[in-house]
């Protein structure tokens, strides 16, 4: 069964989720969070960790993250346009195929409005996928993503 590894890339926790078309079987997140007397990068060291980690153990048939078109921070759109660029440079490095999903189409995959909340993504991961420990919203997105990816299969 070909496994999708989804990334809900975020300015703090990056939340992520491993399945097959039979659903979720793991989620997590990765702390980007600066901590007390870290260097500029440290928060990116443990981000492409992560990944890294994610990717050698799980080996994805796919890799999907969230498209980010815009964001009103210019701190939080330098962080993410990082982490997007390490994402890539890992998935390339390890053979895996990756993809994004714009947010408009994940809502509406997910909720079935393209406009849904955070808590209304949260709602239905937790209530369609109960055994799940779904930490936050990151998680939450990225298991739909992680669902939405097995479709594209």
């Amino acid at each position: 069964m070909k496994a999708v590894l989804a990334f809900d890339q975020a300015f703090k926790n990056t939340g992520w989720a491993l399945g097959t078309a039979e659903g979720p079987l793991a989620c997590g997140l990765i702390s980007v969070c600066p901590r007390r007397f870290d260097s500029l990068g440290a928060r990116f060291l443990r981000f492409e960790r992560g990944i890294r980690d994610l990717l050698l153990k799980h080996q994805p048939a796919l890799v999907v993250f969230e498209e980010h078109r815009a964001h009103t921070g210019l701190q939080a759109a330098q962080v993410l346009g990082a982490c997007t660029a390490i994402l890539m440079k890992c998935c390339d490095e390890a053979g895996v195929t990756y993809m994004s999903v714009p947010v408009p189409t994940l809502k509406k995959f997910a909720t079935g409005t393209s406009t849904a909340s955070k808590a209304l993504m949260v709602a239905v991961a937790k209530k369609k996928y109960p055994t799940m420990n779904i930490a936050d919203d990151n998680v939450a997105d990225a298991i739909h993503m992680m669902a939405w990816g097995t479709a594209q299969l």
